[in-house]
């Protein structure tokens, strides 16, 4: 595949990761909110909010990488 559809496929990619990346970065603050909301009550919760947010992170670089 090569010219103008290649192109356009190339922009479509980059608009789905874009959005991905937005939706991972805005699941990233409510992971941090539930981390901190976590700390105060029982320390498994914590573990488990610190395990999701560092997949989260993971995927966010992950997607930062395909950009």
């Amino acid at each position: 595949m090569s010219g103008v559809p290649r192109d356009s496929l190339l922009k479509i990619q980059s608009k789905w990761l874009q959005n991905g990346l937005d939706n991972l970065k805005k699941a990233h603050a409510e992971a941090e909110a539930a981390l901190e909301k976590a700390k105060s009550g029982a320390a498994d919760q914590a573990a488990a909010a610190e395990e999701n947010l560092k997949k989260i992170d993971g995927m966010i670089a992950e997607t930062q990488e395909e950009l």
